[in-house]
């Protein structure tokens, strides 16, 4: 388990405790182990990062794109999110409220320095990989965008697109715990399912976990 901010990893250890799905200790928890979250994000989201600088990436792909006329629901906590994509490497940025709306989508939430984030990151891209009819998408909720990009490289996670979130964009409009790993599920007009404060400890579990949040079992 891994306690850090923004820039740097933590090294503080503590006692794995486990976690259901949608259970949180509250914000700041820093528990891991499986079932648990991953490490503290830190306080530091105010900080301005400076400019998005392009990133290398082994293996290019884009962001999700707006598809047709569809539209957010009004109350939809993705519209007027705008995060450039990682993973493109051209720092194209989109309105999370209109890429993402019309599919179902799962967000993982992550860091480079979460060490139960490299554990399941790979489960996420399987979940890609299985089922192109949902939205799979991760965020890299930290400044260092080149590190993110070199994780995803180490962890040969290569379908899942990533958005780069450097200034706390998403966790502060959704009000997430400050907390890595988070999958947050969402319908496909864009209202929020679930959210997963966890980590996943193998595919199954995460397909199930999201199969129940969209059938509405939790």
């Amino acid at each position: 388990m891994m306690s850090g901010g923004d820039d740097q990893p933590g090294a503080q250890s503590q006692q794995p405790q486990q976690a259901e799905p949608g259970m949180v200790g509250g914000a700041g928890s820093a528990s891991g182990g499986p079932g648990g979250p991953g490490g503290d994000r830190g306080a530091d989201g105010d900080a301005d990062p400076g400019p998005e600088q392009p990133v290398s990436i082994t293996n290019p792909r884009s962001c999700p794109a707006p598809e047709g006329a569809t539209q957010p629901a009004p109350d939809s906590e993705l519209a007027g999110i705008e995060l450039p994509c990682l993973t493109s490497g051209k720092n194209e940025t989109a309105d999370l409220g209109a890429a993402l709306v019309g599919k179902p989508t799962i967000i993982n939430v992550w860091a480079w320095w979460c060490e139960p984030c490299r554990r399941e990151l790979p489960h996420f891209d399987k979940l890609a990989k299985q089922h192109p009819e949902w939205n799979v998408a991760g965020i890299h909720l930290d400044k260092k965008s080149q590190a993110g990009a070199d994780f995803l490289d180490e962890l040969n996670v290569t379908t899942m697109p990533v958005y780069a979130d450097r200034a706390h964009r998403f966790d502060t409009a959704t009000s997430l715990p400050k907390v890595v790993p988070i999958t947050v599920v969402y319908r496909a007009d864009g209202t929020r399912a679930q959210m997963y404060p966890q980590v996943f400890r193998d595919y199954e579990e995460l397909e199930a976990a999201v199969h129940a949040a969209l059938s509405g079992q939790n």
